[in-house]
């Protein structure tokens, strides 16, 4: 029992930091993840999600669109 307690948290951990280095991986290849040189932010972000929060989405990003005028979301 103590070695299949062992096991299944090497696994974890295993698993844990596979997941860490894909997501470390990924993570240079957002448009806007380099800010333009006038020092603004700028580009399109682009997201999908369920109708249920559609409603409040659309209040963020209004709100965010209102003072960052150079980005554009599609929701």
């Amino acid at each position: 029992m103590r070695n299949s307690c062992r096991a299944n948290r090497v696994f974890l951990i295993v698993a844990f930091l596979g997941l860490l280095g894909a997501v470390a991986c990924n993570s240079g290849s957002n448009s806007l993840s380099k800010a333009p040189q006038g020092g603004g932010n700028s580009g399109t972000l682009i997201g999908a999600g369920s109708t249920f929060v559609y409603p409040v989405m659309m209040r963020w990003i209004a709100g965010f669109q209102s003072s960052h005028p150079g980005v554009q979301i599609n929701y």
